[in-house]
């Protein structure tokens, strides 16, 4: 009804049209056929898009469309809000210079969600304020123990909210509610002091530990949520557990991003220990790089890793140094920067090392060849090569002897060597087989793509590809699902299915933007170049 109403009314008269940007809008949108779907069910992510290109007289990228329309979930009044802001800020004047977007919802729209609930009795207010709490969705079970009223007192309320739409029931779960916007669960939220907001987290934290006692790690992100949020008035080490703990079954369940919001919170969390414990913020920072790196996001996994590396070295922990080493030189790598600083960081956590840790040196060893290939001499490159192959022979454990002809092969590299190599990269398909770890069985079969492709084995190099794109399936991580399309756009383009390779190549793009990595984007550059040349089109 209120976008039927915004509609109308932006319709009223001519100087009303020539002044407000959404009757604009939606002026445009009209004449692509879109209002009467606007009227049903709101703007989807594409209108949004189409409303700030009208708008603001900009391509917008696509994080600037998401972000939008994650706060505003498509109501027109509120897009039309946030983007006048973000004009008026001059926030939309470059927006390709941006490199992350937040949006902030605008005062006035605060001021109609609040007005919205200034309609609903004081005692439906104080039940909805406690259901905030718990968050966007509620269940009644939880919500009538915390508010410390019978079920049938809180059913009444939902139903002067869901009259009022501003709660709706969740289909296909009984008893369970939903807030119809996360602006209207912010604002009764936000209404809250401190004091009671740390106090009702607990509580709800301690609700869903008697409730979920018997099945506690379903519920282990809302856990660590709760008691993190109440951290400040009680049991920090209590909310560090179950946040690192929701972060370990994110990882599992392939949840990068979420498993870095885990880990990042969990190091909020610690800042208010009396006492600092600087060997956890250092296993923490490894935790939350690795996550980053999963996710795809290597430029915060350089600045996180680089972080745990300035903790270790003041503490002295070469270990942790060593892994972090590790870390930093691999994040640096897939956002397609490496160089000297990344040798001087391997070779000083080799140095810490010494003698311990025998599997730790071979890892670090076996990253040096890849990185001198930039800077030094083959001779060179096989220095920590050699060694790594040795040290790994005497330890009885496949990934390690994989990692150490990764080593290898980056220092064999060059056309002289290529069939060594394929031998190399055999070997380092099998060994990660073995040793079932599936990120280097996926790195090993590109690497044995690329070497295959130098002898013209087109199809061995087709069958890589193909256990590339399955491997890429079970992990789901950003940087193992650009290797597939990117192959597929290099042997469309070799095969003259032009077309073809380039919408293979424009989806690795938008993979390798969403990462941020600079050699992604370059294969790109390449592969539009050959393209062009091929076709014809060689000066756009």
């Amino acid at each position: 009804r209120g976008s039927r109403l915004l509609v109308l009314g932006t319709y009223r008269d001519v100087e009303l049209r020539r002044q407000h940007p959404l009757s604009q809008t939606l002026a445009e949108l009209t004449r692509e056929g879109l209002t009467q779907r606007i009227l049903l069910r709101g703007l989807t992510e594409h209108d949004v898009e189409r409303f700030i290109e009208i708008t603001a007289g900009v391509k917008p990228p696509e994080a600037l469309v998401e972000a939008v329309y994650r706060e505003t979930e498509g109501n027109p009044f509120f897009v039309n809000e946030v983007v006048r802001l973000l004009v008026a800020d001059g926030r939309l004047e470059k927006p390709e210079e941006v490199t992350s977007w937040s949006v902030t919802i605008p005062q006035g729209v605060r001021e109609v969600v609040g007005r919205r609930l200034d309609h609903l009795s004081e005692e439906c207010n104080r039940v909805l304020t406690m259901g905030s709490v718990i968050g966007r969705d509620f269940g009644l079970a939880t919500l009538e123990q915390v508010s410390e009223r019978s079920g049938d007192e809180i059913l009444e309320v939902l139903e002067e909210a869901g009259a009022a739409r501003v709660v709706t029931e969740v289909p296909n779960r009984v008893e369970h509610y939903t807030f119809t916007h996360a602006l209207i669960k912010e604002t009764l939220y936000e209404e809250l002091s401190t004091a009671r907001r740390v106090r009702a987290h607990r509580q709800i934290g301690e609700v869903l530990e008697e409730q979920h006692k018997d099945d506690i790690d379903s519920q282990l992100a809302q856990l660590a949520y709760h008691f993190s949020e109440a951290a400040q008035g009680g049991d920090v080490d209590k909310a560090i557990d179950y946040t690192v703990r929701a972060g370990e079954r994110a990882i599992k369940l392939l949840a990068y991003e979420e498993a870095a919001v885990h880990y990042d919170r969990a190091l909020q969390v610690l800042e208010l220990k009396e006492t600092a414990d600087e060997v956890r913020r250092c296993e923490l920072l490894l935790a939350l790089t690795g996550a980053e790196m999963n996710a795809g996001d290597f430029q915060k996994a350089v600045e996180t890793s680089d972080a745990a590396i300035g903790v270790a070295k003041t503490l002295k922990m070469p270990v942790l140094q060593a892994r972090a080493a590790l870390l930093y030189d691999n994040a640096r790598w897939e956002a397609g920067i490496p160089g000297e600083g990344d040798v001087s960081v391997v070779e000083e956590a080799l140095d810490a090392l010494a003698d311990q840790e025998p599997a730790l040196r071979v890892r670090l060893l076996s990253h040096l060849p890849r990185v001198l290939v930039l800077l030094a001499s083959p001779e060179e490159q096989l220095i920590p090569a050699q060694e790594a192959m040795e040290l790994a022979s005497r330890l009885d454990d496949d990934d390690l002897r994989a990692a150490a002809l990764g080593g290898m092969r980056w220092a064999l590299w060059g056309p002289e060597n290529t069939e060594k190599r394929v031998e190399i990269s055999t070997a380092m398909v099998e060994l990660a087989d073995s040793a079932g770890h599936k990120a280097r069985l996926i790195g090993s079969h590109f690497l044995r793509a690329i070497d295959l492709l130098e002898l013209g084995n087109i199809s061995g190099v087709d069958s890589e590809r193909e256990a590339i794109a399955d491997l890429a399936e079970d992990l789901r991580q950003p940087h193992a699902l650009y290797l597939n399309p990117v192959l597929g756009a290099m042997r469309a383009l070799m095969d003259g299915r032009f077309s073809e390779g380039e919408a293979l190549a424009l989806e690795a793009l938008a993979i390798a933007q969403r990462v941020r990595s600079e050699w992604r984007i370059g294969n790109f550059g390449l592969q539009i170049f050959s393209l062009r040349r091929e076709q014809g089109r060689l000066a756009e």
